[in-house]
């Protein structure tokens, strides 16, 4: 591709306005859905003036996007590509080639496996968890897709409850510890992810279901196996999946 001097930097600029820790913090945190200042700063542990500034640089950069909500304002990624390059960095960075992903047993020919075994997070087996990211859940609700079938397997404690509660968002011990209850699981689906996501996408396939049930987002996940059974297929390679209801 011929890219011009201006094209460097334009370039250039994007990736300054990367630049800063908190910028990529907040990015990541409105990777999977609007979030206002107030929530922003929460989220970060940061002042709402300090958390305002950085969202004036990616605003001005076009990487954010604000809409007003009566008297708050809230923002959104303005490409779900910026959150791809976000995390494909972290993931050359976390990469010391220890963690090999291997596909789920009974794959056909070709590698992509047929049956696919799904885990919700959710507080009580109705809704799914959209107050907070996946891995905050109290439960994964485990289903299995075969055959152009579901059926409920089997309901997992998070055992992120029996640890460190002080852990904030984006400690790789707590992706740990929800990882630890979701072995031999293929696809993690839920409303939300925290900064943990590359780190989960070496482990397994991350879907976001913009739904607010368990129901619906059990029937939203079987109507978009092919492009899910894809992702599984990616290894490390792998992207997260964003779905929403037609």
């Amino acid at each position: 591709m011929d890219a011009s001097e201006r094209d460097f930097e334009d370039l250039g600029q994007f990736f300054k306005a990367l630049g800063h820790p908190a910028r990529l913090q907040i990015l990541m945190h409105t990777l999977e859905g609007e979030f206002c200042v107030q929530e922003i700063g929460e989220k970060l542990d940061r002042s709402q003036p300090n958390v305002s500034q950085h969202l004036t640089v990616l605003r001005e950069r076009g990487l954010v996007i604000p809409e007003r909500r009566g008297k708050r304002v809230c923002y959104r990624l303005a490409d779900e590509r910026i959150g791809q390059i976000i995390m494909r960095a972290m993931q050359l960075l976390d990469d010391d080639g220890s963690d090999r992903v291997t596909l789920a047993s009974g794959a056909e020919s070709g590698g992509i496996p047929m049956e696919l075994t799904v885990a919700f997070s959710t507080d009580d087996g109705e809704t799914l968890k959209t107050d907070d990211h996946a891995g905050m859940a109290k439960f994964f609700d485990v289903y299995r897709y075969t055959n152009g079938q579901v059926e409920f397997v089997e309901r997992r404690e998070n055992s992120k409850y029996d640890g460190d509660e002080s852990m904030r968002h984006g400690d790789p011990k707590k992706a740990k510890k929800s990882l630890d209850a979701l072995v031999d699981v293929d696809v993690w689906a839920s409303p939300r992810f925290g900064p943990n996501l590359p780190r989960l996408l070496k482990k397994l396939t991350a879907v976001v279901v913009r739904v607010d049930t368990l129901e619906e987002g059990v029937d939203l996940v079987g109507q978009h196996l092919d492009e899910i059974r894809e992702q599984v297929q990616g290894g490390e390679d792998r992207s997260h999946v964003v779905l929403k209801p037609e």
